[in-house]
């Protein structure tokens, strides 16, 4: 399931906009009936320098989140 288009997409998106992120780990998924995924959980582990993580998750949503 790592390789989902939108799981990839997303996680792609993160890491582009946030030099802070070492690393993504996907936590878990849901998928209905037909195999598409509905939603998933993902864990970003940040440099130890890493200052101001409220306005970097926000940041973060608001990047994924534009068409």
């Amino acid at each position: 399931m790592k390789d989902d288009p939108v799981i990839v997409k997303t996680a792609e998106l993160i890491k582009e906009n946030c030099s802070e992120i070492v690393k993504i780990y996907l936590i878990s998924y849901k998928v209905d009936n037909g195999g598409e995924v509905t939603s998933f959980k993902l864990a970003l582990i940040l440099r130890d320098e890493a200052e101001n993580l409220p306005e970097l998750e926000c940041l973060s949503l608001i990047h994924i989140s534009e068409p």
